[in-house]
């Protein structure tokens, strides 16, 4: 969220706390029932996880639409963080204890909790800190969430053609 203090003019620090706030109130209730969406063979896990980086994708493009003077607009697109978090994780949880061979579940828990707190975070971190610097020093927050669209869009294209072509594969 420090996109808000950075992008906007003049938010307000409650917009901030509020922003995390309504963040976690979405997730809850996610992280509670979404498993019921492939636990019933409704929905494959894979599914899911296409699904959750397609609502990440909008969800960067509703950020970079929100104008400078309605910082408060942020409140309308963070439940989104709900689904696009919480599916997301316990998707890749689920998939990772699916994929582990017997008695080794635990350990690949932990390597995806390492990958993703860890590797991903730290890389991450690293890469978007810089280009999200105000111009000229970087693109900006609204570009990036702009190039973030753009790129969530494109692996999910790439994704897909990789799934239809080990389907074609199969058959």
């Amino acid at each position: 969220n420090v996109f808000i203090m950075q992008d906007f003019i003049e938010p307000s620090k409650v917009i901030l706390g509020a922003a995390t706030a309504v963040m976690c109130l979405f997730e809850i209730p996610v992280f509670k029932y979404v498993g019921r969406l492939w636990s019933n063979g409704r929905y494959k896990l894979t599914t899911v996880l296409v699904a959750a980086e397609f609502v990440m994708a909008l969800r960067c493009l509703l950020y970079a639409l929100i104008p400078r003077t309605r910082p408060w607009l942020v409140l309308l697109v963070e439940p989104l963080h709900g689904f696009t978090f919480a599916a997301v994780w316990c998707a890749t949880v689920e998939y990772a204890r699916q994929l582990a061979p017997a008695g080794t579940e635990a350990k690949m828990q932990a390597l995806i909790n390492g990958l993703y707190f860890n590797v991903a975070l730290a890389v991450g971190s690293l890469m978007w800190g810089f280009l999200a610097q105000r111009p000229p020093a970087g693109l900006g927050f609204k570009s990036c969430f702009y190039l973030n669209a753009f790129l969530i869009s494109a692996w999910l294209m790439i994704w897909q053609l990789g799934f239809a072509a080990r389907r074609h594969r199969k058959l």
